[in-house]
């Protein structure tokens, strides 16, 4: 309007689309995940192919037929059952470790993220071998226990399921508490002190409160866990039954000997168990996030 003193006010537009038959431009975003996709092809989707190649090249099916025999069978059930009570008593140990990490005072998160830090940095292995110096026969509880009077003979505490669990359990508690710590970061934690001044005990407040709020964390983490002692090696093979082994020692053995198509067979179908066991704890964690938010 003129003679009114106000400035016209141009109508707002949308950005040009691109013509017909034309291609949206690339953003720097899409160009830089191209290193990271062709690092991926070439550690994990070349290798995985090449063992589905191999598990069929040899002896065609015959290889995934022979996994029906009874030891085969018999160390799949045993791998299950390690993977599962791995995964229970990792989840109990990680969720007190977690809620000390998210409320506790700050000498004690210092201490706790010092733990991480040192157990993330060392190896496998050589925590594997400091289990071994525990747990033998010779070792510093057997020898303690003897020297005090508690047991006459040593305790059998590894070539076991108990060293396994035991084994297992220490090296992947790392991960199932920051798992179940990235969770925690997402729930406000002041409701265990608000049922406090109501005269609840803390622990009660924990297990009635806090732990169905954080349902979703605890699901990842069993999951999580549960998927990872499926192809775990070293602790079970140095800490375990060697008359039980995990199917992962079969398979190490199997390529020892030469015999690969077995060995890439066994690969396959432990591979195909932890997808569809890894697919039912996610969708499973989500429904329970999806309920717990309402």
């Amino acid at each position: 309007m003129e003679g009114t003193g106000a400035e016209a006010v141009e109508p707002l537009r949308s950005p040009p689309l691109p013509e017909r038959g034309g291609r949206a431009p690339i953003s720097g975003w899409s160009l830089m995940a191209i290193p990271g996709l062709v690092v991926l092809a070439l550690t994990a989707l070349a290798p995985l192919g090449w063992i589905l190649v191999r598990s069929v090249a040899d002896g065609g099916w015959d290889d995934y037929g022979r996994l029906f025999a009874h030891s085969y069978l018999a160390s799949f059930r045993q791998t299950i059952y390690i993977a599962f009570v791995v995964a229970i008593v990792t989840t109990a140990l990680a969720y007190p470790f977690a809620y000390a990490l998210k409320t506790g005072p700050k000498w004690l998160r210092a201490v706790l993220v010092a733990t991480l830090v040192i157990s993330f940095a060392s190896a496998d292995v050589s925590r594997t071998f400091g289990w071994q110096t525990l747990l033998q026969n010779t070792g510093v509880i057997n020898v303690l226990l003897k020297s005090v009077g508690v047991i006459e003979q040593p305790l059998p505490l590894m070539y076991n399921d108990f060293g396994t669990v035991l084994g297992t359990s220490s090296v992947l508690l790392p991960f199932g508490a920051m798992t179940i710590y990235a969770n925690l970061r997402n729930v406000n934690t002041d409701v265990v002190l608000a049922a406090q001044t109501l005269g609840a005990r803390r622990l009660t407040a924990v297990m009635r409160i806090l732990v169905p709020m954080t349902v979703p964390g605890i699901a990842a983490c069993a999951g999580l866990i549960f998927v990872l002692t499926l192809g775990f090696y070293v602790t079970p093979a140095r800490l375990g039954d060697p008359k039980q082994p995990m199917i992962s020692g079969l398979i190490v053995d199997s390529a020892s000997f030469g015999d690969f198509g077995r060995a890439a067979a066994m690969s396959v179908v432990l591979l195909v168990l932890a997808v569809i066991i890894g697919g039912l704890v996610s969708g499973g964690a989500s429904l329970l996030g999806k309920r717990s938010s309402k």
